[in-house]
């Protein structure tokens, strides 16, 4: 899994997502292991929302079932 943040803004320099977090994976985790990853990265994105000059909008998945 990668996630990745970018700004909502008018300037195309700067709305490019970026990644943050890359996560290893054998492709057997379960939805409880893939959810903690998740709220992670929230909860990261929250404290650190001085520094991303920003709050999280949208989080997306990449459609799996799992």
């Amino acid at each position: 899994m990668v996630a990745a943040i970018g700004a909502l803004t008018r300037n195309h320099h700067e709305y490019i997502a970026r990644p943050f977090l890359i996560s290893a994976t054998c492709k057997c985790e379960d939805t409880t292991k893939h959810a903690e990853v998740l709220q992670l990265m929230l909860r990261s994105c929250s404290q650190g929302k001085e520094v991303i000059r920003g709050k999280v909008y949208c989080v997306a998945s990449d459609g799996k079932a799992r």
